[in-house]
Parts: structure tokens; C-alpha cells; sequence
């Protein structure tokens, strides 16, 4: 199974948003919790222009995207979470 890295198209801003809240609730947070990180975890179009951000594929799946900044959050889907 490869990997690959490709930049992020800022069309793609919701979709990874959502990513970050699906990777952030598979560890048992409450949607209490997560609604309250909601804002924090935003990545809008002007974040992917603005930064450098890769969404990570496997075969033809999205699974994740990484975000450069200070610490480079990585976020993957729940299900490739659960592989190891």
C-alpha cells in the first residue's frame, strides 16, 4: 500500500474539517467536547492558502492530511486510526 502526499486544493477546506473532528472523536471524546473544539479545528481556504497543507492518500482513499504549522497536526480518518 502506498502513500502519498499531495497539496491540498483549498476546495477541500470542509472535507478536512470534518477529518480533524472524526479524528479528534475516535479517541472517546464527547460531542460536547468536540462541538466546543469545533472552531479550533477549522481549516478554511484561507488556512490552505496560507500554509502548507497535504492531504495524505492511500490507493484512492483520502485518509488524512497533515498541516504544516509549529507542531505539523497530523489528523487521519477513524478507520486508519484503528490500523495501528
Amino acid at each position: 500500500m502506498s502513500i502519498i502526499l499531495r497539496p491540498s486544493p483549498p476546495i477541500e477546506a470542509a472535507a478536512l474539517s470534518d477529518v480533524a473532528i472524526q479524528s479528534k472523536g475516535h479517541w472517546g471524546h464527547l460531542r460536547e467536547q468536540l462541538e466546543i473544539w469545533r472552531k479550533d479545528l477549522l481549516i478554511s481556504t484561507g488556512y490552505i492558502e496560507a500554509n502548507t497543507v497535504e492531504t495524505i492518500w492511500q490507493e484512492a482513499s483520502k485518509v488524512g492530511f497533515i498541516a504544516s504549522e509549529y507542531l505539523r497536526p497530523l489528523f487521519t480518518t477513524p478507520e486508519q486510526a484503528s490500523r495501528h
